[in-house]
């Protein structure tokens, strides 16, 4: 016997996730506020608001937790710009740049990119390094 599921129930995580997970971060920047669906997505593109108004985190992930030397470097010279200069690894070997403001999140996916790094899945219900 097999059985059907007439009343499933989503988070609104989920029903977020369900309608895309497309966010334009230069256009928050212009409007200069993150909507509470738009912080959802945000983790993961792995930003996530802090506690501290104005301020968020970024979670940089690191495949296997090993960077070059210019990639680290990068890294450095991204948390001076947009950070206070410094970087947190976390337990599972990702990097952490806090303190990031709003209006700098687009130039700063932006950087990392061109370090060839990326924060995408960072954050959020996704697999991560063990």
């Amino acid at each position: 016997m097999q059985r059907t599921l007439s009343h499933t129930h989503q988070s609104d995580d989920e029903k977020i996730k369900s309608a895309g997970l497309v966010l334009d971060f230069d256009e928050i920047a212009r409007k200069g506020v993150m909507s509470p669906e738009e912080a959802s997505i945000a983790k993961w593109y792995g930003i996530y608001r802090s506690r501290q108004a104005g301020d968020h985190m970024a979670r940089v992930v690191i495949p296997g937790g090993r960077v070059t030397s210019v990639q680290a470097k990068a890294l450095a010279a991204l948390a001076t710009r947009y950070g206070p200069g410094l970087v947190s690894w976390t337990t599972r070997q990702s990097l952490q740049i806090h303190k990031l403001q709003l209006a700098d999140l687009a130039h700063f996916q932006r950087d990392v990119k061109a370090a060839g790094l990326t924060t995408f899945h960072g954050c959020g219900d996704v697999a991560r390094n063990v």
